[in-house]
């Protein structure tokens, strides 16, 4: 995790969550994540299928100079990122994984910044993961961001973080007593070229580089 508003929404999700998969959607209270709630979102997976905005903070909606509820939000990317990103976020759904994509948003003149994107799931009824409490944030501030709007998103490197350990086969109790509230611990690039794919288990990154 590069930005302090990802690291912000982690801790603050995986705090709330405590020894469940994932916190409930009325567990969230915005009270406490008041300063990066410009920069939050929540999906849900409608009828169709399609992961679609509910919510979208002030500051998101104005650097792509649009309105997002109801957008899907696949449709921000490049055709070849939307299967990767739809895999995640049904891996989110399903397995409560938790995902991270690094990524560079251009603007029609191909002016690119660097941004991030979290991913976490909610449980909104009952014990069914079927919302995700997400933020979308730049890693710079140029002048003319919020008046030139962003129109195509490139991944660079997506992360799936597993909380609870479950990849690892590690009994519950002990991730849960290893597991840090801010930071995950990196374990392996899964697959490399021009972008990667990591994985991670619950914890402190050791080098602090997240």
């Amino acid at each position: 995790m590069r930005q302090s508003t990802t690291k912000h929404l982690y801790a603050y999700w995986n705090e709330v969550r405590g020894e469940r998969l994932a916190p409930k959607r009325f567990d969230i209270e915005p009270a406490q994540i008041a300063s990066i709630l410009p920069e939050t979102f929540i999906l849900e997976r409608s009828n169709d299928g399609e992961f679609r905005f509910r919510l979208a903070g002030t500051r998101i909606c104005e650097s792509f100079g649009r309105e997002f509820r109801g957008a899907r939000l696949l449709d921000l990317w490049q055709s070849n990122d939307q299967a990767k990103l739809d895999e995640l976020l049904l891996g989110s759904l399903q397995n409560g994984a938790v995902g991270v994509i690094y990524f560079h948003a251009e603007t029609e003149k191909q002016v690119s910044i660097e941004c991030e994107m979290l991913l976490l799931p909610l449980l909104h009824t009952g014990d069914r993961i079927d919302r995700l409490l997400g933020s979308l944030a730049t890693l710079e501030k140029p002048f003319w961001l919020g008046a030139t709007p962003l129109v195509r998103l490139q991944s660079k490197e997506i992360s799936v973080i597993w909380p609870d350990g479950r990849p690892c086969g590690q009994p519950r109790s002990e991730v849960r007593r290893a597991l840090a509230k801010t930071e995950p611990t990196y374990t392996r690039i899964v697959t490399s070229a021009h972008r990667s794919f990591k994985v991670y288990d619950g914890g402190r990154a050791k080098d602090g580089s997240g």
